[in-house]
């Protein structure tokens, strides 16, 4: 795991400890009832009701090679909160990345360069809502 992951991760941890009890329920409950990102997979169904935020989050976090911009664009017209910023230097490149949470739909994500979106659904290993 590389350094940008790890603050990526814990800035999450903290803030997802901060979601209300009601409010953190109905991101997962998606866990249960959503769509799969794994066809015909039923193994992780239902694990963001059965593991502790600390367990999702560790579970469910992923690396993406897109554009940022791809990524999050539909996403900065909902309600966008930014919860922290990754400040780094890497690959000759000064990284000020804001870790975002998406209220609506309990996305958790942060750009790393041109190219790389990390991020963590609270619905996982569902599609979150209006995915």
């Amino acid at each position: 795991m590389d350094k940008f992951s790890e603050e990526f991760i814990n800035i999450v941890l903290k803030h997802v400890e901060t979601i209300p009890e009601d409010n953190y329920k109905q991101f997962t409950q998606l866990s249960e009832h959503g769509e799969s990102v794994y066809p015909n997979s039923d193994v992780c169904r239902g694990f963001a009701c059965r593991a502790t935020r600390r367990e999702l989050i560790e579970q469910a976090w992923s690396v993406n090679a897109i554009k940022p911009g791809d990524y999050m664009n539909g996403f900065l017209n909902d309600e966008t909160v930014t919860v922290g910023h990754i400040e780094m230097d890497g690959e000759n490149e000064h990284i000020n990345s804001p870790v975002y949470f998406f209220a609506d739909r309990g996305i958790y994500a942060a750009a790393c360069g041109n190219n790389r979106v990390y991020d963590a659904w609270l619905s996982w290993p569902c599609y979150p809502h209006g995915w």
